[in-house]
């Protein structure tokens, strides 16, 4: 019964944190799919786009695109495009652009799925 209980309150918690929160401020998420600028600076919607684009990259690769920046420096772009070069243009469009440093060359939703039809 204790059990139910504390399930019911953390699905009620759970809920509060599904509502949009502009420019948040916390430290949360993996960080290998976190994007750079959470943590100490405000966030929205386009670190989720980051993270999108993180996991698309290890759902091929296997691998964490964090590293490969570290690794590549400034050439991470090229590296990325030449480990996804047998993957669908597309796709390696969208996780290029997805795992932008910075937030605001990051796609919108509407825009990936745009580059998808």
């Amino acid at each position: 019964m204790c059990t139910d209980f504390v399930l019911q309150k953390f699905v009620l918690t759970g809920f509060t944190y599904a509502t949009f929160v502009e420019n948040a401020k916390s430290d949360v998420g993996a960080a290998h799919f976190t994007a750079p600028e959470v943590g100490d600076n405000p966030y929205d919607t386009k670190a989720d786009i980051y993270s999108l684009g993180a996991t698309l990259w290890y759902l091929i690769t296997a691998s964490y695109v964090s590293l490969l920046k570290l690794k590549n420096g400034e050439g991470w772009v090229d590296a990325l495009k030449d480990e996804l070069k047998f993957t669908n243009e597309k796709l390696v469009k969208i996780i290029v652009s997805c795992v932008e440093d910075d937030p605001a060359k990051r796609p919108t939703a509407e825009e990936i799925l745009a580059i998808l039809a």
